[in-house]
């Protein structure tokens, strides 16, 4: 909300000679960036507000979906990723380790206004900030 552009972070980013990306493990999700000295304060700041104050526009939600779907599908043929799916459909049913835990398109309802509100439900559980 601080920074309503969603394109304003990497427009940033990119006048003060930074980036960033993430990646996605088993149990978490890894953000990095790098930001030039004199745009450090404003860098940390803007990137701190993705867990502060998130957007979750419907077409940003929308946009990330297809993201996600498209790791899924580039994970689907790695042989490891099939192993560890057969070890994780021997958990407990009651289990952390036996959730689908990667998401495809249908199984994050498309994008739709269900998947933005369990969004924000998850947000407000799982995240807290100053």
């Amino acid at each position: 909300k601080k920074y309503p552009d969603e394109a304003s972070f990497d427009d940033f980013m990119s006048l003060h000679d930074g980036n960033t990306n993430a990646y996605t493990e088993q149990e978490k999700t890894v953000y990095y960036n790098e930001v030039g000295h004199a745009g450090f304060e404003e860098g940390m700041d803007r990137f701190a507000q993705f867990f502060i104050a998130p957007l979750f526009k419907q077409d940003l939600v929308g946009r990330e979906l297809y993201a996600v779907n498209s790791e899924h599908e580039k994970n689907k043929p790695d042989q490891g990723r099939r192993i560890w799916e057969m070890l994780r459909s021997t958990a407990r049913n009651d289990s952390v380790l036996s959730r689908f835990y990667t998401g495809t398109t249908e199984s994050l309802h498309h994008g739709d206004a269900s998947a933005v509100a369990a969004l924000r439900k998850y947000h407000d559980a799982n995240y807290c900030a100053p």
